[in-house]
Parts: structure tokens; sequence; C-alpha cells
């Protein structure tokens, strides 16, 4: 079992991982998604079931479905990261250039 937060949103997605056939059978999240105090809407179960079903607010996915899942960050930290490596090659730009004036 694990939570997805998201500090945005203010929300948070239970993601439960199931192997056997019994999927449908998942006592810790239903007792999690009852506490009206977490605001929980919806959750994901990755099985090894290879269908996309939805019963109720449970999204039931195929286990493989995981790399398609997306932080929201991601796409800051790459604008991120891409603006610290072009300060950088400027940066390298700039002491290149000073270094052939002196």
């Amino acid at each position: 079992e694990y939570l997805r937060q998201s500090f945005e949103r203010r929300q948070t997605l239970p993601l439960e991982v199931m192997s056997g056939k019994d999927f449908w059978v998942h006592s810790a999240l239903d007792n999690l998604m009852a506490v009206s105090d977490y605001h929980i809407a919806a959750a994901v179960v990755l099985s090894n079931d290879r269908e996309i079903k939805n019963r109720g607010n449970v999204l039931y996915l195929p286990i493989y479905h995981l790399m398609f899942l997306e932080n929201e960050n991601t796409r800051k930290r790459r604008f991120v990261l891409l603006f610290r490596v072009l300060y950088f090659l400027i940066w390298c730009l700039g002491v290149s250039f000073c270094r052939l004036l002196f």
C-alpha cells in the first residue's frame, strides 16, 4: 500500500498492489477510504489482471500501467533541470570568453 500525495491539489491517492486473483478484496483500502476525515475521493488497485476496471471510486489497473502514473511536478522538475543546464552552459561560455580576453 502506498499513498501518492498532491500538495497543489491537496489530495491523497491510495495505491494498493495486489498479486493474487482476489484483488477485489482489499479490506485495508476499504477501511482507509471509509474514514471521512481523510477526504479520499478515489483509489487505485494494481494487479496482474489485464483489464482496466472501475468499481465505485476504485480504479483497477494492470500492474504495468504503473509506469504511466506521472508525478505532477515532473514538468516543473524538467524545466528547472533544463534551466540549470542552460545556466551552467552560459556560465562556462562566459568563463571561456573571459579567458580569451585576458
